[in-house]
This record gives C-alpha cells, sequence and structure tokens, in this order.
C-alpha cells in the first residue's frame, strides 16, 4: 500500500502544478442551477495487507487493499453548496487458495451509495476557479462477498453473501476549473462505516481513508 500511496502522491502532486498553472484565464459565471457529472478514482486503505501464506497443503494469495471508483452527480443550490449523489465500487479483498485438488477464489466488494452536500467557502466571493471544499454525505453501503471453488473431481460450488450497513463519508479536497465546463480536482474521505452482521471477507468492518482524483463536466 506505501508504494501505491507514493505513486498516488507524485501523480498528486505533478497534477496539481499543471491545474495550478491554469487558474488565470477565463471569467466564471455564476455556479447556482448549475450541474456536473464527476468520475472519481483513487485508492482506499482500510490498513490491511497483501500477503502469500504456504503450508504443506496449499499456497493462499491475500490482498485487502485496493483501488476505489466512483460516479457522481452534482446540483449547486447556491453558489457555494452543491447536493451531490454519488455511487461507488471498491474491491475490499481478494482471496485465492490453491491445494492438492482444489482451487478456490473469494472476493469482497463494496458499494457505498451516498446522498450528501458539498461547501465551498471561497466561492462566496464568487468567481474563482481554484474551489476547495468540505463535504459530507451518508447513505447505505452495500457488502458483497462470493466464493468459487472447483475440485479435481469437476465438482463447482459457489457462495454469496449480500450484506448492507449505514456509513457516513466526512472529507475535503480542491476543484480546479479548466475553461468554464471542465474541472478537475483532489480530495481526501473518511469513511466510518457500521459493522456488518456477518463478515464480508475477512471482516466485518471496512472503515477507512479514501486518495482520489476527480475529472468532471459541468453544464
Amino acid at each position: 500500500m506505501k508504494t501505491k500511496v507514493i505513486l498516488l502522491s507524485f501523480i498528486i502532486l505533478s497534477f496539481s502544478q499543471f491545474l495550478f498553472a491554469q487558474t488565470d484565464v477565463v471569467n466564471y459565471p455564476s455556479f447556482t442551477g448549475k450541474n456536473s457529472i464527476d468520475l472519481h478514482f483513487g485508492l482506499f486503505d482500510n490498513s490491511g495487507q497483501s500477503a502469500i501464506t504456504i503450508s504443506s497443503t496449499s499456497v493462499t494469495t491475500n490482498s485487502t487493499n485496493g483501488f476505489m471508483g466512483s460516479l457522481s452527480y452534482q446540483y449547486w443550490i447556491k453558489e457555494y453548496l452543491s447536493a451531490k449523489l454519488s455511487l461507488g465500487a471498491l474491491l475490499i479483498e481478494t482471496k485465492t487458495t490453491t491445494g492438492i485438488i482444489n482451487v478456490s477464489t473469494e472476493t469482497a466488494t463494496l458499494m457505498p451509495i451516498l446522498i450528501g452536500v458539498n461547501f465551498y467557502p471561497l466561492q462566496i466571493s464568487r468567481e474563482n476557479n481554484v474551489l476547495p471544499y468540505v463535504s459530507l454525505a451518508a447513505g447505505p453501503y452495500i457488502g458483497t462477498y462470493t466464493k468459487n471453488e472447483v475440485a479435481i473431481t469437476r465438482i463447482v460450488t459457489n457462495e454469496t453473501v449480500v450484506e448492507s450497513t449505514f456509513g457516513l463519508r466526512i472529507g475535503g479536497g480542491v476543484d480546479f476549473l479548466i475553461g468554464s465546463i471542465f474541472k478537475m480536482g483532489l480530495g481526501v474521505a473518511y469513511h466510518s462505516v457500521s459493522d456488518f452482521k456477518e463478515p464480508i471477507g475477512g471482516d466485518t468492518n471496512y472503515a477507512g481513508t479514501e486518495y482520489l482524483i476527480t475529472i468532471g463536466f459541468v453544464f
């Protein structure tokens, strides 16, 4: 995970230098009543680890950190306040076990469906193209666990568990307007998620920190 964070940090720094060079061009109109479709992608860290376990009968590869992506719709109620609906997907755990007579694959995913608001303090004075913000959102987190096992006898077994729980997403970041219709941004957020009743993968709780890059279209 440390390697991934270092790589993402390098991308963010390079990205920021490029965007700050674009911030002296356009006189921006009011945002009130405008919409935005945004694509977010980055890394999610719930303090897990990747590991390979070898025993006399099997080899197990387990990874508990992954990439996260989401799609969101945003509507500006006021110049400095927007409502936001987002749908995300995160691969939180993959586990493959290769034994003498069987191979099994286990996958755990998390899908947050969140409604919330973004607050842009600098937009109180309008006509800014560098827009720092704080955000708060809440909604269901749907966890899905699947296990597929194939034995040497060609017997296939499948298991699927789907659960939902409630969670909050608290974060902040900065959006950069490029021209009058495009935006790119950087952000970080913490997901505070209630426990699942049954384990999804190897755990019942997947609270963690998200580091993200945003690409959006304003209309």
